[in-house]
């Protein structure tokens, strides 16, 4: 997951013949906000890399819930 230039998550799946599909989860976090861009890639048996992106929105929320209190 990259946002504003800097790589935010990473991980490795290891890929088994005959399961062309997997998911993943992660957590937004406020860095990611207002945009991030998913990137996909993998290295076919020729060994060219085969690569895509998504771009996601995320919407602006602060990182601590503030409430109004009435005194």
């Amino acid at each position: 997951m990259v946002s504003r230039g800097k790589i935010l998550l990473h991980d490795t799946t290891q890929f088994f013949r005959g399961n062309p599909s997997t998911s993943w989860s992660f957590i937004v976090s406020p860095e990611m906000s207002s945009s991030a861009r998913l990137i996909g890639y993998y290295i076919d048996s020729n060994g060219r890399v085969v690569a895509d992106s998504i771009a996601l929105k995320i919407e602006d929320k602060l990182q601590t819930e503030v409430t109004k209190m009435q005194i």
